[in-house]
């Protein structure tokens, strides 16, 4: 099945899920102000999504519909799981990032430790191989 982007989902696409009419004018409106509401990349949307418009009632086809709508345009490799960045930072790796992430990967490159992960797998590697 082919699924559409984000910005291109309408209420239509909502309804043919089996989602109310009044339910489904409210999801693609909250869908549309955090579409709109910030240049998110595709894992922020989707915490954004997950947060506010992803209930366990709501059908798994929606969800479906929302994830590959998020990360149309990802690659070939889109994230299943984002862990909180709060819950992130309580863990080992979190904890050493937050202290010195922007020693090991720099200014530029350090964001969080969620998004800086990849950054330092690479900078872990490099350390073991040199």
């Amino acid at each position: 099945m082919a699924y559409k982007s984000l910005d291109s989902i309408t209420r239509s696409d909502i309804k043919a899920l089996g989602i109310s009419d009044d339910v489904s004018y409210k999801l693609l409106r909250n869908l549309q102000d955090i579409i709109h509401g910030s240049s998110a990349t595709p894992p922020e949307r989707w915490i954004e999504i997950s947060r506010q418009i992803l209930y366990p009632n709501r059908p798994f086809s929606f969800h479906q519909m929302m994830y590959y709508g998020c990360y149309k345009d990802f690659g070939s490799d889109p994230p299943a799981w984002l862990p909180d960045p709060k819950v992130a930072s309580l863990t080992n790796v979190g904890g050493l990032l937050e202290r010195r992430g922007r020693e090991f990967l720099g200014d530029d490159n350090y964001k969080d430790p969620v998004s800086s992960f990849s950054s330092f797998q690479e900078f872990s590697v490099y350390l073991i191989l040199r």
